[in-house]
This record gives structure tokens, C-alpha cells and sequence, in this order.
């Protein structure tokens, strides 16, 4: 899959067996497509009967827009993306208990997240077009 991801026509030629379509491997494509529905699949229906217990008309407290910032702090990495979940899932948790324990309003743990996104993605802007000094 990594190497069909990264080059239809390179997986074609190193042999990989499959439907090939305009250089690109169908077959193996949409395996991943449906594993990986099927799995989003399966967190939903634990969500709803594991943590909530009943269906309600308001599941999702925005899990997916979390879920994006987690992947770009793992930068697209598995092992890194399951750390930087539980950062961000530590940080979720400290905005609760500090909304319980000081009083505080329950977006400041959004806010953190927040400024942690920002301020990566501004580094690497900063990295990608920094300034060179020419002689």
C-alpha cells in the first residue's frame, strides 16, 4: 500500500499485481478505501454504543477537526500520530479538570490545541520559505 500511495507507476513496475488503470493500481487502492471505512466504521458504532451508551442527536463534539490536528502534529506518521493523540487527549483532559477545579470556560482546552496548531504550522511556514542572505 505505501508503495502504491507513493507511485502508482513505480509499483507497476517494480510488479505489484493489480487492475492497473492509467498506471494506477485499482485493486490495491480500493482495498485500502474500504479498510479504511470500514475501521471509521467501527469507532463510530463503538462511540455511540461503548462511551454514549444511547443515540443522540449530537454525537460528535468535533472529534474530526481534533483528529486532523493530531495527524499534522504526527506529521502523517502511525506511531507519531498515535503520541501526538495522546497529547492532544492529555490536553483535553487538563481542560476539563481545570474547567471543574478553577472555573475556568471549557474552550480554553480548544485554545490550547489551538495555539499548539498554530504555532507549528507557522514553523514550518517559516521553515519552508525562510529568508536566505545572498553575498
Amino acid at each position: 500500500m505505501r508503495v502504491v500511495g507513493s507511485s502508482p507507476k513505480a509499483a507497476v513496475y517494480a510488479g505489484i499485481k493489480s487492475d492497473v488503470y492509467d498506471g494506477l493500481c485499482l485493486r490495491i487502492i480500493w482495498l485500502t478505501l474500504l479498510i479504511s471505512g470500514g475501521l471509521a466504521g467501527l469507532a463510530g458504532v463503538c462511540q455511540v454504543l461503548g462511551f454514549i451508551g444511547q443515540l443522540h442527536p449530537s454525537i460528535s463534539p468535533g472529534y474530526g477537526y481534533t483528529a486532523i490536528i493530531a495527524a499534522f502534529i504526527g506529521r502523517l506518521n502511525p506511531v507519531d500520530i498515535i503520541l501526538s493523540s495522546l497529547l492532544i487527549a492529555l490536553l483535553s483532559v487538563d481542560g476539563e479538570l481545570v474547567q471543574i477545579k478553577l472555573g475556568l470556560p471549557l474552550a480554553l482546552a480548544g485554545m490550547f490545541q489551538s495555539i499548539l496548531f498554530f504555532f507549528l504550522l507557522a514553523a514550518d511556514t517559516l521553515i519552508d520559505n525562510r529568508l536566505r542572505m545572498r553575498k
